[in-house]
């Protein structure tokens, strides 16, 4: 399973890094079920400490 997590957030590192304009990241947003409307930026924090209670 932990393999599985280093794949995935390996994948998403990829993709933050050929975003040439960082800023859309704090420009577009989502709807989270339980959080509402969050940037993108938030979303990437967000998967960070969920894989970390995770890890846990």
């Amino acid at each position: 399973m932990l393999n599985l997590l280093t794949k995935s957030s390996g994948n998403l590192v990829n993709i933050l890094h050929a975003i040439d304009d960082k800023s859309v990241l704090s420009k577009k947003a989502t709807k989270h079920l339980a959080f509402g409307e969050l940037y993108l930026e938030q979303w990437v924090e967000l998967l960070y400490l969920h894989e970390q209670r995770h890890i846990e």
